[in-house]
């Protein structure tokens, strides 16, 4: 594994992940990108908000790629999952980390492939379900500054395989 670059991550000489922030200009590499570079690539990983510049790259990524895993992470200026669904949701992905909170879990219902969700909750009480995702099998919930997490939160998603709670909440009737 290759890390030396803050936005490319390389397995064995190939790309296998991106990581789009504001502190790298990508723009160079992505006028060069040809459709090999990103043969092995795996994650898209958004830590801020995407440069209109970056959108017809990441387009056609999603068009060679469309089932690239997505990584979306928190910031407290922006709302960067709102903002990947009104500027970038191109991709159909299996996978997908997000940190987010309740307010934006309807959002999550537009990923129909996700079968993966890494869900980091940022609210300490969460009384919202998360929306149905019908090919949803596995469900890693980590929440934790989470105190109580409603009953109802997996009443959509019934098909559930398995799933992971990492958190300090006491109470599991969610489990029902």
């Amino acid at each position: 594994v290759n890390d030396k670059g803050d936005s490319l991550t390389f397995i064995n000489g190939k790309i296998c992940s991106i990581l789009l922030s504001e502190k790298e200009d990508l723009l160079p590499w992505f006028r060069i990108m040809k459709a090999a570079d990103i043969a092995n690539l795996k994650t898209i990983h958004f830590t801020s908000q995407i440069p209109g510049s970056y959108i017809p790259y990441i387009k056609e990524i999603a068009r060679l790629k469309p089932n690239t895993s997505l990584v979306i992470e928190e910031d407290d200026s922006l709302n960067l999952l709102e903002l990947y669904f009104k500027e970038t949701d191109f991709f159909t992905p299996r996978f997908v980390k997000i940190s987010t909170t309740q307010n934006n879990f309807s959002l999550l219902s537009n990923w129909k492939d996700v079968e993966c969700l890494y869900i980091n909750i940022l609210d300490s009480i969460t009384t919202q379900p998360l929306p149905a995702m019908p090919a949803l099998k596995e469900c890693i919930v980590y929440a934790d500054d989470t105190i109580t997490i409603a009953p109802s939160f997996f009443n959509n998603n019934r098909q559930l395989k398995k799933l992971t709670i990492l958190s300090g909440i006491s109470d599991y009737t969610l489990l029902q």
